[in-house]
């Protein structure tokens, strides 16, 4: 899981998770969240917004 988690990271913010990003996401994830919901969550971060702003 945190392997796709991982894959996300770089998809949408051009970079590795951090410790701390991982270990969030998998506590969601085990929690209910599904990849989609943690996709999302990550596309509307402040630091993707800033990343892909033109």
């Amino acid at each position: 899981m945190r392997g796709q988690i991982n894959q996300i990271y770089r998809y949408v913010l051009r970079r590795d998770a951090d410790i701390d990003g991982l270990n969030t996401y998998q506590d969601r994830y085990n929690n209910g969240w599904s990849l989609a919901d943690i996709e999302r969550d990550i596309v509307n971060s402040e630091e993707a917004r800033n990343l892909h702003r033109y």
